[in-house]
């Protein structure tokens, strides 16, 4: 059997982002029927092994500090390594090391693939920009997108074939990690640099919050360089309603808490793209390190991902070209108050999912006396979805970015009765613009995007949002990353 080896020996975010594209390897004709190996960084070993052991044949794990630093364990790992022949090699590396070039080039393999990341990547790993040792580059060098994205442009030319597959984390197994009684919130404190840490002063107010305010639990992750800082929490506030886990859970573990939680406010770590591919609601607490590559996550995902940064609102262009390599700001500039409001919009967010248990009663006694069973159906559903709305379109008028709406329905007028103040016009193939000059609101020809000053295009027209995203990329030419469609919760409704 032929076989390939796949090198990425990073952390876990960028194992979590990868992973899924690992599965489009497995079905794909080109390396479908390959034994499959996967190069990795020992940090992620438990997890890679727990989630896709189905999918990899084998793996391979180094500790890349190790690995770069240490001759003798570098020369150890290496002796077994290469002791192993492969048909193909990709490097899936962005951030590029000498000493695992090194190694690339005395494993055996006839055909070795590279993707080559920016400049400043390379020049932050050290590496030599000597390709010689590949037969295939796949360039990304000009490409400053979100990592996911980064991923599949990869996997595209690796496969020859065009990826729609958007990020996702579905657990193999249900696990109950936290006896106690949901639902809690969950809060991971840690980070492997200081510099993306929020002080935890600051979690200690925010937490003390959650549980006057919502009386509920509050559990503490974060690994053992956290137990200090975990400690001094748990002096502080003295409750029984948080639970400290901290330096105490495996990877594994952590994940099934994460699954289970409420909601989750982390720094921006592997933790939160985990709770975020699990759909989880997440609260990043962010100093803007690798804004546009790892944070925040692009609109079209729809994904319940909240970021709080310590800059001004500008426009996503320039805060990538700022901040896409790194950010030196400093976090602890995000205030308490700023994180509490968050929390609280987060809260409201996730009282809708249990609006259900809330209800239960007050629906069969309905169903026993004014209303049709159906009737209530339909009504609850219609007010769950409402709502998910209505916190949806706060979240934007809270960006204070400025919008386009496309179309001009009724649901766009509803929102242009709430969002006044933050919008630039409209665009609507159906009306003639010149019998709207006595409109409050500015009409748009479609070719007038491309002069128009504004942060983000808002797809009013809903049910038609894949048809409408695919002419603004495909013909008006607007980047993905500006569009944005609109989340509706469905309500599971319970019967009586």
């Amino acid at each position: 059997m032929e076989k390939i080896l796949i090198v990425k020996p990073d952390h876990i975010g960028d194992y979590i982002l990868v992973r899924n594209f690992l599965a489009e390897l497995r079905k794909s004709e080109r390396y479908g029927n390959y034994e499959i190996t996967f190069l990795g960084n020992t940090r992620v070993r438990e997890l890679a092994e727990y989630l896709d052991s189905e999918i990899i044949n084998s793996f391979v794990w180094i500790d890349l500090e190790k690995f770069t630093q240490h001759e003798w364990y570098r020369h150890f790992r290496t002796q077994e390594i290469v002791s192993e022949r492969y048909d193909v090699i990709v490097n899936l590396m962005f951030t590029r090391f000498q000493k695992v070039e090194d190694l690339i080039a005395a494993i055996q393999a006839p055909h070795k693939i590279v993707v080559k990341g920016t400049q400043q990547e390379r020049k932050n790993a050290y590496v030599e920009e000597d390709l010689a040792l590949y037969n295939e580059v796949i360039d990304l060098s000009d490409k400053k997108i979100f990592e996911y994205e980064r991923f599949r442009y990869s996997f595209e030319k690796l496969l020859g074939v065009r990826l729609t597959n958007m990020p996702n984390l579905i657990l193999p197994h249900n696990q109950n990690v936290f006896s106690q009684a949901k639902p809690y919130v969950l809060f991971f404190i840690g980070s492997d640099a200081e510099y993306r840490k929020w002080d935890r002063k600051n979690y200690t107010i925010v937490i003390h919050h959650i549980i006057a305010t919502y009386d509920v639990r509050v559990v503490l992750c974060g690994g053992a360089a956290e137990l200090e800082d975990s400690e001094y929490i748990g002096q502080s506030l003295q409750s029984d309603m948080l639970f400290n886990f901290v330096g105490e859970t495996t990877l594994v573990d952590m994940m099934h808490l994460v699954a289970s939680s409420t909601f989750v406010v982390s720094n921006e770590t592997g933790l939160a793209h985990m709770a975020t591919l699990m759909h989880i609601p997440t609260l990043v607490i962010s100093n803007g390190n690798n804004y546009g590559k790892f944070t925040p996550y692009p609109s079209f995902y729809n994904m319940k991902y909240f970021a709080l940064y310590p800059f001004e609102e500008k426009s996503y262009e320039i805060l990538v070209k700022q901040f896409y390599e790194a950010s030196r700001l400093d976090i602890n500039t995000i205030s308490v108050a700023q994180v509490i409001k968050s929390v609280d919009m987060m809260s409201l967010f996730c009282a809708l999912k249990q609006q259900e248990k809330v209800l239960k009663s007050q629906l069969i006694n309905i169903c026993q006396n004014t209303f049709s069973e159906k009737q209530v159906k339909i009504n609850y559903q219609f007010s769950y979805m409402f709502s998910s709305l209505y916190l949806n379109i706060l979240e934007l008028i809270e960006s204070k970015q400025k919008f386009v709406l496309y179309g001009y329905g009724s649901f766009a007028k509803t929102l242009e009765c709430m969002m006044h103040d933050s919008l630039v016009g409209v665009i609507d193939k159906g009306i003639d613009i010149d019998t709207q000059e006595s409109k409050p609101i500015s009409f748009i020809a479609p070719e007038q995007l491309k002069t128009l000053q504004y942060d983000k295009i808002i797809i009013t027209v809903l049910g038609r949002e894949n048809e409408i995203r695919g002419y603004l990329i495909d013909e008006l030419k607007i980047d993905a990353d500006k569009i944005i469609t609109l989340k509706v919760l469905e309500g599971r409704y319970i019967g009586c």
